[in-house]
């Protein structure tokens, strides 16, 4: 009897342990497939990242080289500005200084007319001092 007891309670605890053994499996399973997923995800997301780095990294880049391009066309204006005093020659020559500007203006105006549909004016002749 005493063997038969034994007994029972042996398949008992193995009976016990193996629900255990069982539940803790299905708990580590999930886990492991919740892991699983989340580490996909972040794979995903670093692509992610670098596709947006690359883009970035090609955007900046255009940049710069605009900057580069806008950086030359100032300092190539400014030269041009230093070498052309306008003041100096318009003391020694104002009238060739006004025409000149006369007629920039009047072009400005015909391009300004031109590109919102209306019809250009012909210039005027120059007037005599």
């Amino acid at each position: 009897m005493i063997l038969f007891i034994a007994l029972f309670i042996v398949v008992g605890a193995s009976g016990a342990y193996f629900k255990y053994s069982q539940n803790e499996i299905q708990a580590l399973s999930q886990d492991n497939a919740k892991l699983t997923l989340a580490v996909e995800l972040e794979k995903k997301t670093i692509e992610e990242m670098k596709a947006q780095f690359a883009l970035q990294a090609g955007a900046m880049t255009d940049l710069q080289k605009k900057l580069n391009d806008s950086t030359s066309a100032q300092v190539d204006l400014q030269r041009k500005f230093q070498t052309h005093n306008l003041g100096k020659a318009a003391s020694i020559n104002p009238d060739q200084i006004q025409q000149r500007i006369n007629k920039g203006t009047a072009s400005a105006f015909g391009d300004l007319e031109t590109l919102t549909g209306g019809t250009p004016k012909p210039p005027k002749p120059p007037q005599a001092p």
